[in-house]
């Protein structure tokens, strides 16, 4: 279920008393001013965020943006002057000044040894990681090798088992077990893994 316009209130009757300046003088957009320039808000922008509906798309010329990048030291000292005066006491911070490194420059004899470190760590990475690949290839055989040792233990225990079971049955019929039994079951392993 999705919302629809009926399900927002888009105006709330307890901000009916609310004023909002629209306009300052013959401009259509309110200019804020404070130490640091200025910036201005849009009065259609700014009754649509106070839950006003939209009555109409606000004007191209209303949208357009204005932005008082730096303050002028006459316009700033005026701030501060007016400021004093109305009691707004507050601290002000002066702009920090950007310090700009100078580039580095390496002699021909540094840059000449970085390439040689540079070259040799490539090579000693290359070593390692051929030692890295040699060593993964060793584990894999290794682990094919145990898994067949493991498979052929397996094997056995169950042949030694039926062997068990059956030289007690014939214990148990007082025949004597068949000599080189062991023998047989591992040549036949044998001939089976070959």
């Amino acid at each position: 279920m999705s919302l629809t316009n009926d399900d927002i209130v888009w105006y709330d009757t307890a901000l009916g008393s609310l004023d909002v300046i629209e306009s300052c003088g013959e401009f259509f957009n309110v200019p804020l001013i404070g130490t640091h320039g200025g910036i201005k808000y849009n009065p259609a922008l700014a009754h649509r965020q106070l839950g006003f509906p939209f009555r109409d798309k606000p004007n191209n010329v209303e949208l357009e943006g204005l932005l008082y990048q730096e303050s002028m030291e006459a316009y700033t000292i005026w701030v501060n002057k007016r400021a004093l005066e109305m009691k707004m006491s507050y601290a002000c911070e002066r702009p920090m000044s950007l310090v700009v490194a100078e580039p580095s420059t390496l002699p021909n004899q540094d840059v000449k040894k970085l390439e040689d470190t540079l070259t040799k760590m490539k090579q000693e990475s290359d070593l390692w990681e051929e030692w890295f690949h040699t060593l993964s290839r060793k584990h894999e055989e290794l682990q094919l090798e145990s898994k067949d040792k493991n498979e052929l233990i397996e094997i056995l225990e169950d042949r030694a088992v039926k062997r068990q079971r059956e030289s007690e049955d014939l214990s148990s019929s007082s025949m004597p077990p068949p000599s080189g039994a062991w023998k047989k079951i591992v040549d036949h392993l044998v001939l089976d893994k070959a």
